[in-house]
């Protein structure tokens, strides 16, 4: 069944700082749904001189968008049925209702945690993915380059 079968969560969570965890941050918070985007601020949209990357962290921000740039330091899976999880970053804990993985056009999966977390790393780095984006945690999702 989609992710999203039974309507749009209250709660979005992005892992990522590129242009598709960008973009589907944005699409989720133009219908009302509330978004966080995980990711350090060096990471945020590298493609971009600082400058605009400055000016799109301040526009997300007057758009609701939450922009967490501390570490994830665990992700813990909760209720299969429900998709919801545990973010911690430090001392904040988020606890979104859908989290969605989006790496970037390589598989730089490295360093993150992932395999701590218990996400299933496949050849070349990539994160392992079924028909439906669920990793082996059925609470964290994936998409982009990073699952192939």
């Amino acid at each position: 069944a989609s992710v999203l079968s039974k309507g749009l969560p209250a709660s979005f969570g992005v892992i990522g700082g590129g242009i598709i965890a960008v973009e589907y941050a944005t699409v989720m918070a133009s219908v009302g749904v509330g978004v966080t985007i995980f990711c350090q601020k060096e990471g945020f949209m590298r493609i971009l001189p600082d400058v605009l990357r400055e000016e799109l962290m301040a526009q997300l921000m007057d758009n609701h968008i939450l922009l967490v740039t501390d570490p994830i330091d665990s992700i813990e899976a909760g209720d299969p049925e429900d998709l919801r999880c545990t973010v911690t970053c430090g001392k904040r804990r988020f606890r979104p209702e859908v989290v969605l993985y989006s790496g970037g056009r390589d598989a730089n999966s490295e360093g993150l945690g992932l395999e701590e977390a218990g996400i299933s790393i496949g050849k070349y780095g990539r994160i392992e993915v079924g028909p439906d984006y669920r990793t082996n945690l059925p609470n964290v999702l994936a998409i982009g380059d990073v699952i192939g």
